[in-house]
């Protein structure tokens, strides 16, 4: 009987165990230290230098995409793309605009140069703008704050509190939401819509239910309660008529702030830095090795860090992200459009796609039931 070769998954540091917590354990390969052996050392310690990168020596290559929406079908067409460095000139842009706003509504006396090191509050599904809104405030060395609407009216009062929020871009439907909460936020001062206020071409339209004139009536809620209200191509031009020189961030500044859904209390923030962030794309080489750039379907929700690690390891290799149609029910034909060579999903999700499958064959009634039991 030939020998069975069991390959160790990981390592029990020993004496580790201490009176409240377990042992430690660590990879087979970093039993002593918890240091990156020196794999991709070109690349910038930090996210935003990461992109630098990557629009320097990727920057003709396609990098964020979203499938172009038919009225007349109702059906979703192909993926259109922003190239690294389409997309890194629009980050420039929106990071300079971003601190235009905040020294027109926020901190006037201010100095520009001592604008940054922020919060900058972020709620909407995936989507384009998000992910370019995410990189313009690092550009400015800002630090993210994500909200989702699972997290329920108490929990994002008390998270932009918490945090202290002066300025945040949410998608259109999120305004509304946040204006009913203006007396409860007295430190948000700004709001950045991530749809245009103005369709910017003949197939763009406001989302529904929104019109030109239910805008208006934003714009006008927005200044009886003392909050500036601005869409996402207002700050790109903004910052693109006086930019604003990018300050990079260094390696141990915030990265983001990553809120827990607060189940057993009020949400707590882990605190992300950009040493964590550059760890994960210097590590995953070495244990997910990828022969070719990877191309991925974004899906899973911008607000976990779990998804920003792997959109960051995708941006700083060169490849491609794909946002959802934005309906999970969907995702099998974005899947297909998009063609990914890496799938990157959690647990829970995968025994949905399990339980489709049995209930469609094994468990399924009648003769397909039966074919697929006796396949």
């Amino acid at each position: 009987m030939p020998a069975v070769v069991v390959k160790q998954k990981s390592y029990r540091v020993p004496n580790s165990e201490e009176p409240g917590s377990t042992y430690v354990i660590r990879h087979p390969d970093n039993k002593d230290s918890l240091e990156v052996p020196g794999i991709r050392n070109d690349y910038e310690t930090n996210v935003f230098g990461m992109l630098q990168y990557s629009a320097k020596h990727y920057g003709g290559r396609e990098f964020l995409g979203r499938r172009a929406y038919n009225q007349q079908t109702n059906k979703f067409g192909d993926f259109q793309w922003l190239t690294y460095q389409e997309a890194y000139s629009r980050v420039l842009n929106i990071g300079s605009g971003l601190i235009h706003v905040l020294k027109r509504h926020v901190r006037p006396n201010a100095d520009i140069n001592e604008i940054t090191r922020l919060p900058l509050g972020m709620y909407a599904p995936n989507r384009v703008e998000w992910i370019l809104a995410d990189y313009a405030g690092l550009s400015q060395n800002m630090y993210t704050v994500a909200l989702y609407d699972t997290l329920g009216a108490d929990s994002i009062e008390y998270i932009v509190n918490h945090a202290e929020i002066e300025i945040l871009v949410c998608s259109l439907d999120k305004v509304p939401k946040l204006l009913k909460l203006r007396e409860k936020l007295p430190a948000l001062k700004a709001i950045v819509s991530m749809d245009a206020f103005a369709p910017q071409t003949p197939d763009e339209t406001l989302p529904s239910p929104f019109n030109t004139s239910s805008v208006t009536v934003l714009r006008q809620w927005a200044d009886a309660a003392g909050i500036a209200l601005y869409d996402l191509p207002a700050v790109e031009a903004l910052g693109a008529a006086d930019p604003i020189h990018p300050r990079v961030p260094k390696t141990n500044d915030v990265f983001c702030l990553c809120y827990t859904s607060g189940t057993t209390g009020t949400p707590k923030a882990a605190m992300i830095m950009h040493s964590n962030m550059d760890y994960v794309q210097r590590v995953v080489p070495q244990f997910v090795p990828v022969t070719s750039p990877p191309v991925v379907l974004s899906y899973l929700p911008l607000a976990h860090i779990y998804e920003r690690f792997c959109q960051i390891y995708v941006m700083s290799s060169g490849g491609k992200i794909g946002v959802f149609s934005g309906n999970i029910l969907n995702i099998v034909d974005d899947l297909q459009t998009l063609g990914p060579n890496v799938f990157n999903s959690v647990p829970r999700l995968l025994n949905r796609i399990y339980d489709r499958l049995v209930a469609g064959s094994i468990h399924a009634p009648g003769l397909t039931g039966v074919i697929a039991r006796r396949a």
